[in-house]
């Protein structure tokens, strides 16, 4: 999780890269058999270079890509970053200086493929959750049935059905677990958001968001 070779330490070379892998498994009678090996770098679906550095090595990768509601994730990205002590501003002036403390740094990531900006990922809390220019783009390199678009509050709401089409996604046989434990909650400090900056970030994501339910020819219920 979170090897970020793709975008940021894609200098250290693809054999830094695998040996971040289990190449061969074995089973109970020492048979070697096939794996599926996953990459989970959330980073990789803003970082412009991504998809072709990806293309260059696993062509036939596939691609599962969790949304949620962008402005839920704008705050819980906010929370994590007041929690690393990177972040000293309130999420309302935050917001409204996010422009100008990520400025030109994507379109620096854009035109120099060995520039790389920690501060466009730390404090692009909108940004970020603007998925359907980022999602073109991936497509743009690798054809549509090589992705897996997931809705992170319907996985919350049925994990069991979400997993099953991940494995049939990935062309695994069908799986029930005993239980869908969640591996990680954060718990954050900070109160709820603020109801008025609730409102105005569902107004702010609204034509973004139907562009996206356009070009997937999926609504989500984001926009309530």
């Amino acid at each position: 999780k979170d090897i970020r070779f793709f975008d940021k330490y894609f200098l250290k070379g693809i054999d830094w890269y695998k040996i971040h892998f289990s190449f061969r498994t074995k089973d109970e009678n020492q048979q070697s058999n096939q794996s599926l090996t996953c990459d989970a770098t959330e980073r990789y679906l803003e970082y412009p270079h991504a998809p072709t550095r990806i293309k260059k090595y696993t062509p036939n990768a596939k691609f599962i890509i969790l949304l949620r509601n962008p402005v839920f994730r704008s705050y819980s990205h906010y929370n994590m970053i007041v929690d690393h002590g990177d972040e000293k501003l309130s999420f309302e002036d935050a917001i409204d200086q996010e422009s100008r403390r990520i400025e030109n740094e994507i379109q620096k990531m854009n035109h120099d493929e060995n520039y790389y900006s920690d501060d466009y990922f730390r404090f692009s809390y909108l940004d970020r959750g603007i998925y359907v220019d980022k999602i073109k783009h991936w497509m743009s390199v690798f054809p549509k049935e090589q992705f897996l678009i997931i809705q992170t509050e319907e996985f919350q709401k049925d994990t069991s059905k979400v997993y099953n089409q991940v494995l049939e996604f990935l062309g695994l046989p069908k799986w029930e677990l005993k239980e869908y434990a969640q591996f990680k909650k954060r718990n954050y400090k900070s109160p709820k958001m603020n109801p008025e900056t609730r409102d105005k970030l569902i107004e702010y994501f609204k034509p973004h968001n139907q562009l996206l339910y356009d070009f997937l020819g999926r609504k989500f219920d984001w926009d309530k």
